[in-house]
């Protein structure tokens, strides 16, 4: 009796183990998935950036007030214009290096600026604001996970330094 319970215990371990090893063997890795199913490659930074799908999908999917997920927000319009946001950042304040990589380039700010359709502002950390602050410019105004007032959503903080960023026509 104590012998058919040890070789019940066992077969069941086993077959635990079993199936805990086949899931492990069809769970795909986030790189196997991305190669695998096209719907979710990355698209080729070769390809032409689309401003008027990145501003669609500001509008589309701009909250009425923020919730601290600019950066979030901007990245998924930036992908719905055909940018490759491989190994995008998680702070707002780092997001030059992705901008490149899509192909944006520096606004030269010593002359006058006029914001178009497609610009990018990234704001530096501030006290407050450890991640800094990312928006982009739809043709009539900034949007980051809302629609803001102005390109400065910092209330007090006039100052904060910013680069802008913009896609070669």
């Amino acid at each position: 009796s104590n012998k058919s319970k040890k070789n019940t215990v066992e077969i069941r371990a086993g077959r635990v183990a079993s199936a805990i090893n086949k899931s492990i063997q069809r769970t795909p890795t986030l790189h196997q998935t991305q190669s695998n199913n096209p719907s979710k490659q990355v698209k080729s930074s070769s390809q032409p950036f689309d401003k008027v799908k990145f501003a669609n999908a500001l509008n589309h999917n701009a909250l009425s007030h923020s919730v601290g997920r600019c950066a979030r927000y901007v990245r998924m319009a930036l992908e719905a214009g055909g940018g490759n946001t491989a190994r995008h950042p998680v702070g707002a304040k780092d997001y030059e290096p992705t901008l490149y990589q899509i192909g944006f380039q520096k606004v030269d700010m010593t002359n006058a600026y006029t914001p178009k359709q497609g610009d990018v502002v990234v704001f530096n950390s501030h006290k407050g604001h450890p991640y800094g602050h990312i928006a982009g410019y739809d043709g009539q105004q900034w949007i980051s996970d809302f629609k803001q007032r102005q390109m400065n959503p910092y209330k007090g903080h006039p100052t904060v330094s910013y680069n802008i960023y913009r896609y070669p026509n």
